[in-house]
């Protein structure tokens, strides 16, 4: 167990991202960082240091881990993620092999709810703003704002 990225890549063969107790994700150590499919999991490789690349700051993901005695219902990840929508504070998504060995909790790759992704795109993690919508109403403060196009 670890939260250092460049550990995980040297030493490890497969991952298991971890939030809140839950696995949100797993694959291989080389799918993992090239196609992460959990906003968690997207925003912690964004927040690694590039060797030689200048910014001003480095990517943070906003809010904070909720309280591991009372848990939120739904996606423990929901009020922090810039993508969620109302599916994903109601119900819990499971953990679903959406490519051959390689596992996500999240309703975006669900094929079931993933239509309601349409059009999304993602996320510049070093640029997240400091609320968070959940189908277009204000729900929790310290965490950022869906990223779709126009908005």
């Amino acid at each position: 167990i670890t939260h250092d990225m460049g550990v995980i890549a040297e030493m490890c063969d497969s991952v298991a991202v971890m939030y809140a107790g839950q696995i949100v994700e797993y694959a291989d150590v080389l799918t993992l960082f090239d196609e992460p499919l959990h906003p968690y999991t997207e925003g912690l490789l964004a927040a690694i240091p590039v060797l030689g690349d200048v910014q001003e700051s480095l990517a943070v993901i906003p809010g904070s881990v909720p309280n591991l005695i009372e848990l939120p219902p739904g996606c423990k990840f929901a009020p922090r993620c810039p993508y969620a929508k109302d599916v994903c504070v109601a119900r819990d998504p499971v953990l679903l092999e959406v490519e051959p060995n390689h596992k996500v909790r999240c309703f975006m790759r669900d094929p079931q709810t993933a239509h309601l992704w349409a059009g999304v795109k993602r996320t510049d993690w070093r640029f997240a703003g400091d609320e968070v919508f959940v189908d277009g109403a204000k729900v929790a403060d310290e965490t950022v704002v869906a990223g779709t196009e126009g908005q």
